[in-house]
C-alpha cells in the first residue's frame, strides 16, 4: 500500500470513530446484524430497539407533531431524543449519519420547553419539530 492510500483508510476509520463516539451507550446496539442477516432494518426491525413512545413519535407526521408539542401534549424533549435515539440506531445499522448534533438538539429543544412552560404557548408554527439538513447546507451554528 502505498502512503495515500493508508492515510485516507486512517482518516476515515478516525472520521467513522469520531462519528460513533457521539452516540450514547445506551442507544448502541450490541450486535449489528450483518447485511445477509437482515437485509430489511425498517419498520419491525428498528422497532425493536425503541420505547413504544418512541415508535409513536417517530411515526407520527409533522403535522401530527406539531400539534403535540403546541398544546404541551408531548414536549419538545422527548420528542427530539426519541428522533436522535432513532438515527442513532439507524446509523449503526446503515452508516447514514456524517456528524451528528443530539447534545446540541437537545439543548434547543429545553429552550423551546422552558419558553412554553413559562408562557404557555409554542415559539412558532414549528415549535418542537426536529429537523435535519443535509450536509451541503453551511448553517452557522
Amino acid at each position: 500500500m502505498t502512503g495515500s492510500s493508508q492515510d485516507w483508510k486512517k482518516l476515515a476509520t478516525q472520521k467513522r470513530d469520531s462519528v460513533n463516539d457521539l452516540i450514547p451507550k445506551e442507544w448502541r446496539i450490541s450486535s449489528v446484524p450483518s447485511v445477509e442477516e437482515q437485509r430489511d432494518v425498517t419498520g419491525k426491525y428498528i422497532q425493536q430497539f425503541l420505547s413504544d413512545k418512541e415508535v409513536e413519535i417517530t411515526e407520527t407526521d409533522a403535522v401530527g407533531i406539531v400539534k403535540q408539542t403546541s398544546s404541551g401534549a408531548w414536549s419538545a424533549v422527548e420528542v427530539t431524543k426519541a428522533f436522535c435515539h432513532r438515527a442513532a440506531v439507524a446509523h449503526q445499522l446503515v452508516n447514514c449519519l456524517h456528524e451528528i448534533f443530539f447534545d446540541q438538539a437537545i439543548q434547543d429543544a429545553q429552550k423551546l420547553d422552558d419558553y412554553y412552560s413559562k408562557n404557555k404557548k409554542p415559539v412558532g408554527p414549528l415549535h418542537g419539530l426536529p429537523v435535519s439538513l443535509k450536509d451541503q447546507f453551511h448553517v452557522k451554528n
